[in-house]
C-alpha cells in the first residue's frame, strides 16, 4: 500500500459509466481512499492495492484481471459469484445496487465496508523520509510537468457549432428542413456508454433532449451528474415542472415516469411515481407516448442498445405521428432486443451504427 497509507484502488469492467459512478463514491466517501478506473486489459491494473471489477453478465469464459495476487472486489448480480466469489477466482463478491435509494446506500455501505476490510488486512510499509535533495529534485520535477489545461468555468459557451462526420445511411431532404424542437432517446442494457457517445458529440444550439435508461433510482442522479461534467449541453436529472430549453439534457429519474406536455410557454416534463410500464419505471414507452401525442412532426426519437421491447410500441407512435425516428443498428449494440423490435413493428425510420446517430442528429438539427 502506498506510504500515505492510502488505499489505491483501480476501478475497471465492462461498463465506463457504472465504473465512473463506483469511482465517484469511493472518491467521495472522504475516507483514506482513492480511485482511477483503468481498462481490465490494461498493465496499469496490478498497480493498485486492489481492483473494484464492475461484471454484469458473467459466462464461461470470464476471467479476472491479473492483479498479481491483489484482491479483486467483483461488483455484479449473478449468484453463484455472490455465494462462492472463490470460484470466480475474487477475493469477494457484491451485488449491485438494488433500485431506490435505501439500495443505492446499502451498495455504497458494503463497498466502502468491504474496501475498508482490504485496507486493514495490507500492511502499511515504513515511512521513508525524503532526503533534502530528493524532495527539491521532486519538487523541481513537479514544476516542469505541463500543467493540464483546465476547462473555463463556463465550458457551455465553448462550442456552438459542432462538424458532422460521415454518415454511411440517407436521410430523407425533407426531413434536414425540419423546425426540430425535441429529441427524445430510449436505452437499456448497454445504454450508459451508448448514450454517452450520442450527446456527448450535440453542440449548445441543440434543441432539448429527454432521456430514459434503464437505470436504478440514485444511479439516474449520478448519471445525470457526469453527463453535465463531459457534455457541453447542460444536463440534470428529471424534477416534476422542469421546462425544456434549446441545450438541456434531461434524464428520467429512476423510479419515475417522465412525460413531456406543452402549454403556452413551451415544453416541460413531469416526472411522477407510477405503475410500470412495459415491465419498467422510468419506461421508454410511457416518454414515447407522451412525446407522438405532442411534438409530432417537431420531434426526433431514437433507440439505442437494450434487452426487451419497452420502446418498441412508443416509436412507433412517434413515426405515425410524424417524428423521424432513429434505430442503433445490430452490428453496434450490446443487446440488439429493443432496437429490434421497434424496427420489426415499423418504428423506425432508419437503422443507423451507434457512431453516426449523433452525427446525424446534428444533420438533421443544425
Amino acid at each position: 500500500m502506498s506510504n500515505n497509507s492510502t488505499l489505491k484502488v483501480i476501478v475497471t469492467g465492462s461498463s465506463p459509466a457504472i465504473n465512473h459512478i463506483i469511482t465517484d463514491i469511493i472518491n467521495r466517501s472522504g475516507m483514506d481512499m482513492i480511485a482511477v478506473i483503468c481498462k481490465k486489459d490494461d498493465v496499469a491494473v496490478s498497480k493498485g492495492d486492489c481492483v473494484v471489477l464492475s461484471e454484469f453478465i458473467l459466462d464461461n469464459g470470464f476471467s479476472p484481471p491479473q492483479t498479481e495476487n491483489k484482491p479483486v472486489i467483483l461488483i455484479t448480480g449473478n449468484k453463484d459469484a455472490i455465494a462462492k466469489p472463490s470460484a470466480f477466482g475474487v477475493y469477494t463478491a457484491i451485488k449491485n445496487a438494488d433500485s431506490g435509494v435505501e439500495g443505492l446506500e446499502r451498495f455504497k455501505k458494503m463497498l466502502l465496508d468491504t474496501l475498508t476490510e482490504v485496507k486493514n488486512k495490507i500492511s502499511t510499509p515504513a515511512v521513508t523520509k525524503p532526503s533534502p535533495v530528493t524532495a527539491q529534485a521532486s519538487e523541481k520535477a513537479n514544476q516542469a510537468k505541463p500543467q493540464k489545461k483546465l476547462p473555463s468555468a463556463d465550458k457551455k459557451t465553448e462550442v456552438k457549432k459542432a462538424s458532422v462526420g460521415k454518415i454511411s445511411v440517407s436521410i430523407p431532404p425533407d426531413i434536414k428542413e425540419r423546425d426540430i424542437k425535441l429529441i427524445a432517446i430510449g436505452a437499456s442494457t448497454g445504454g450508459t456508454d451508448a448514450i454517452i457517445e450520442v450527446v456527448q458529440k450535440l453542440p449548445l444550439n441543440t434543441p432539448p433532449v429527454v432521456i430514459v435508461q434503464h437505470m436504478p433510482e440514485g444511479f439516474t442522479q449520478m448519471y445525470a451528474e457526469r453527463l453535465n461534467r463531459i457534455c457541453i449541453m447542460d444536463a440534470k436529472e428529471a424534477e416534476d415542472g422542469d421546462r425544456l430549453r434549446e441545450g438541456l439534457i434531461i434524464l428520467a429519474h429512476g423510479a419515475k415516469q417522465m412525460r413531456v406536455y406543452k402549454d403556452a410557454m413551451g415544453y416541460y416534463i413531469k416526472s411522477q411515481h407510477g405503475e410500470k410500464v412495459s415491465g419498467h419505471c422510468p419506461s421508454v414507452d410511457v416518454l414515447f407516448d407522451s412525446v407522438s401525442k405532442i411534438a409530432g412532426e417537431e420531434a426526433l426519437g431514437v433507440i439505442l442498445t437494450g434487452m426487451g421491447r419497452d420502446g418498441a410500441r412508443g416509436l412507433k407512435s412517434m413515426r405515425d405521428a410524424g417524428s423521424f425516428t432513429i434505430g442503433q443498428n445490430k452490428e453496434t449494440c450490446v443487446v440488439y432486443g429493443m432496437p429490434a423490435v421497434a424496427y420489426d413493428e415499423g418504428g423506425v425510420s432508419v437503422q443507423a451504427p451507434l457512431d453516426e446517430i449523433g452525427d446525424i442528429i446534428i444533420q438533421i438539427t443544425n
